[in-house]
């Protein structure tokens, strides 16, 4: 057992008030009369103090614990911050859903689960997740886009790079210029889908137009341009 610090955090702000708590490696034992209600809780074995601004800032490396003590990760990240998560339904009507954590180590950044397992190799200068589900902000994560020394690039949710940080920019969530754009399930995937929604890579002045498949559509089908700075496609 040994003494850790932290505060709470709440929608991403952290809420100016420190506890101590003991960790054996899995679980914090903490005040249970504290209500921290859908909270997280940062803790770091050292605490640094206050910042100027009156955010508190944790020595790292930090870790992130639920309200009951349960640890979700262990203090080895220099910064966490809670990405959202993935969705599967299935055709029972069952769904399962899974979570994942943006962390950065020696200012390199990647994504990991709940059981800290890693997505994404914490080895990218910054990674984003996409969001295709349009009735739920970060809800349901489609893919990420990776970046690498100013390229970026696309993987899957499932941590698999299907296209390396080649790209000057890459635009997601583009409509498709067929009429009739809507939100359907795909059960074959077991995934919320959106079909009609694209990505364009941009490379100089040529653009790659992929599916939701990640497959690039051909050029004889589907042409992106760009006009007043945004990205249309026009069917050919």
């Amino acid at each position: 057992m040994s003494k850790v610090y932290g505060y709470v955090i709440k929608n991403e702000m952290p809420i100016v008030e420190f506890w101590t708590a003991e960790y054996d490696g899995k679980n914090i034992n903490v005040d249970t009369n504290i209500d921290y209600g859908n909270s997280y809780l940062y803790f770091s074995k050292e605490l640094l103090g206050f910042e100027k601004n009156g955010m508190i800032k944790l020595v790292s490396p930090i870790g992130i614990a639920e309200g009951d003590g349960y640890v979700i990760l262990p203090p080895e990240y220099d910064t966490i911050k809670p990405l959202g998560r993935t969705i599967e339904i299935y055709e029972n009507g069952k769904s399962e859903h899974k979570d994942f954590y943006k962390v950065s180590r020696n200012g390199k950044q990647g994504v990991v689960n709940a059981y800290n397992e890693i997505i994404i190799p914490i080895s990218y200068d910054s990674v984003n997740c996409v969001d295709t589900n349009p009735y739920n902000e970060r809800l349901n994560i489609k893919y990420y886009i990776i970046c690498e020394n100013e390229k970026y690039g696309i993987a899957t949710t499932e941590g698999k790079v299907v296209y390396e940080p080649q790209y000057s920019k890459i635009h997601y969530n583009i409509p498709s210029p067929i009429e009739n754009d809507h939100m359907t399930f795909d059960f074959d995937e077991n995934i919320y889908s959106l079909p009609n929604r694209y990505i364009v890579g941009e490379i100089d002045d040529s653009f790659d137009v992929i599916d939701n498949k990640f497959e690039i559509v051909s050029s004889a089908y589907i042409r992106a341009e760009k006009q007043d700075g945004k990205i249309i496609l026009k069917r050919v």
